[in-house]
């Protein structure tokens, strides 16, 4: 599996690894990047497709027609930069991906030993529970969002973007540690790449994201389907590595994070041309990846 940050070896006898018992069979070994895509033996890491849905939302919440809604349910007009922090909270939407229980999902059995973990209770554990006393969150810019006004009402409307309700604190504080893959670094790298890619989002400047309930039902439906269309793989292709070159806050851009090559074809070839997805112009036919 040729770009990516795993390998696997081969025992013929039972092994422990960290505590966790291994059957004769696969281990997981040197240090695995998060994926948030798969396809067959493909990985997409995770920052790179979280970049995607951030452009694609960008892409939505700048046409003059979803603008208008997204400020008539807010209540006020959205500057600049309050789209740029909105998309950077669409950006956190599978942050719950982290965890090693939904990152077992991609890898071979016997790996993971524990119960295969839901990537959206993960995600509110992330920032209502504490998880790994508060670092992963912390890395993700918890003290931004704070400072932006984000509450468990807003984060929640992003965090359900497939639509269906959950528990906001879910218990899933403690996750237990997996050979080969660290969700506390990984969420460190993550975050130190949203420094870069959203740098304009993060100057403070004192103003509050609005948080009416219509406004948050209207959030959560962009980011539903913004995921839709920064899942499609003929937009934007896997990239199995972290690359922070990738995505940035290009002055006068239309979108936040991701590749800008991908994220300005998906503009050109979903809107300007008067062709969007079936999904987005009838408002038929979207499914939450």
């Amino acid at each position: 599996m040729r770009g990516q940050r795993y390998f696997w070896s081969l025992f013929c006898m039972d092994r422990k690894v960290n505590g966790l018992e291994m059957d004769c069979g696969i281990q997981l070994c040197c240090q695995q990047a998060p994926w948030g895509k798969t396809a067959g033996f493909e990985r997409h890491h995770l920052a790179h497709h979280c970049a995607d849905v951030a452009a694609c939302f960008e892409g939505l919440v700048t046409q003059p027609v979803v603008r208008h809604r997204l400020e008539r349910a807010a209540g006020r007009k959205l500057a600049a930069r309050d789209l740029k922090r909105l998309a950077m909270l669409a950006f956190l939407h599978d942050a719950g991906k982290l965890h090693p229980g939904f990152q077992a999902k991609g890898w071979p059995e016997g790996v993971w030993r524990h119960a295969k973990t839901g990537h959206v209770a993960a995600g509110a554990a992330i920032f209502f529970s504490g998880t790994a006393d508060w670092t992963i969150a912390n890395n993700l810019h918890l003290q931004a969002l704070s400072l932006w006004g984000v509450d468990e009402h807003l984060l929640g409307a992003v965090l359900a973007h497939h639509g269906r309700p959950f528990h906001l604190h879910e218990p899933l504080r403690h996750w237990p540690p997996a050979s080969g893959y660290d969700p506390v670094a990984a969420s460190r790298e993550i975050g130190e790449v949203m420094s870069s890619w959203f740098a304009t989002a993060l100057v403070a400047d004192g103003v509050l994201l609005p948080d009416t309930p219509g406004f948050q039902h209207l959030l959560c439906g962009l980011v539903t389907l913004a995921d839709w269309l920064g899942s499609t793989q003929a937009i934007f292709d896997h990239q199995p590595e972290l690359d922070p070159g990738a995505g940035g806050d290009r002055p006068g851009g239309h979108c936040v994070a991701g590749d800008w090559r991908r994220a300005e074809r998906f503009r050109h070839c979903q809107w300007q041309d008067g062709s969007p997805p079936s999904g987005a112009t009838t408002g038929r036919g979207v499914a939450a990846r």
